[in-house]
């Protein structure tokens, strides 16, 4: 069972050849990884007057640091969300895709704003993985907040997508 299915199956066999030939991730240590919101920090403000395409509210970033063994720390910068939200975080992980869902569970505001969020998980294998934050707020159409990155190499960097669609800018 190298890949934490909880079965002993041909996926197996698979993933140890991904592992072995393909820079694939490394076998599960049979502990599942866990993540968390840390902290939320917000509402970003931004200098009045035109915006422009190179203005840091136009800019959805995830940053990210990797100890190599086992935490990945991530800030996601420009999280728009109701400017007094109460929201719910949720991690999803299958194989070497992590999905980050982000919740409004609640919005006690009429207004929307940008926040920045910090994440930790832990029990993360080094390997390649794909990332995706799932949004409230995007558009269809817009990029997705979604990267590449191999954990076992690229131990920090950061990710940004443009956003023209408010709460990020118009």
């Amino acid at each position: 069972n190298v890949d934490c299915s909880s079965e002993i199956d041909i996926d197996d066999v698979v993933y140890l050849i991904a592992y072995i030939f393909d820079s694939g991730p490394p076998p599960c240590s049979g502990v599942d990884p866990s993540g968390s919101l840390v902290d939320m920090t917000g509402c970003n403000v931004f200098e009045k007057g035109l915006l422009t395409p190179d203005s840091s509210s136009f800019m959805d970033c995830i940053e990210y640091q990797y100890d190599g063994e086992s935490v990945l720390t991530m800030k996601h910068i420009n999280a728009g969300f109701n400017c007094c939200p109460e929201i719910e975080v949720l991690f999803h992980f299958e194989g070497n895709v992590i999905t980050i869902e982000q919740i409004e569970l609640e919005g006690l505001c009429d207004c929307n704003c940008l926040f920045n969020l910090d994440y930790q998980i832990e029990d993360l294998t080094p390997g390649e993985y794909t990332i995706t934050v799932i949004e409230p707020y995007t558009w269809e159409g817009d990029d997705p907040l979604e990267f590449d990155v191999d954990l076992s190499t690229a131990t920090a960097g950061e990710f940004c997508v443009y956003r023209y669609h408010y709460p990020w800018g118009e």
